[in-house]
């Protein structure tokens, strides 16, 4: 079943291996990276950034929604689903929902939340003029947060390369 209809975007959203130059190095860990390459030249980072997570589509927004709901009865941090308020305001420390912007520039966008189970780091960085990887690592530091990512992982793993194919066909990259 697809979520919206087929199109000429000739892209593909490929995973691969966690590159090492993003790595955070951390324990017990989740990873994952997604390569693509925009439709749109000489976008930056930041743009990409805003691109794919301020505007998330309507049904994992809902989704975000509902695990806020349920994972603040285990003692996780649930905030505004918001990941990306305004390219104005993609400012280092700066916060957009649950995530706070450490690294800001036209290469790579770092953000990163952190509460006692787990810390999240989700980092865009452009590889060439047009490609990108969109990244994800996780830190899993109590038994709460290894079982909650053991739940996550394939919703995860379904719903990033969507967001991402879903802004490209939405011609936002």
């Amino acid at each position: 079943m697809r979520f919206y209809k087929s199109s000429s975007v000739k892209n593909k959203v490929t995973a691969i291996q966690f590159p090492s130059v993003i790595s955070k190095g951390c324990g017990a860990c989740y990873k994952d990276a997604f390569m693509f390459t925009a439709n749109k030249a000489d976008l930056t980072a930041q743009q990409v950034y805003f691109a794919i997570f301020a505007e998330l589509p309507h049904w994992v927004k809902g989704l975000l929604t509902l695990r806020n709901k349920v994972v603040s009865l285990f003692g996780f941090l649930a905030t505004d689903n918001n990941m990306g308020s305004s390219l104005t305001s993609m400012k280092t420390g700066e916060s957009a929902g649950f995530l706070r912007y450490q690294l800001v520039s036209d290469e790579q966008v770092v953000s990163t939340s952190e509460e006692p189970n787990m810390a999240i780091w989700l980092t865009v960085k452009r590889v060439s003029q047009s490609q990108f990887i969109v990244a994800t690592e996780v830190e899993l530091r109590t038994l709460k947060g290894r079982v909650y990512m053991a739940i996550i992982k394939p919703f995860h793993r379904f719903i990033a390369p969507f967001c991402i194919r879903y802004a490209l066909k939405m011609n936002r990259l």
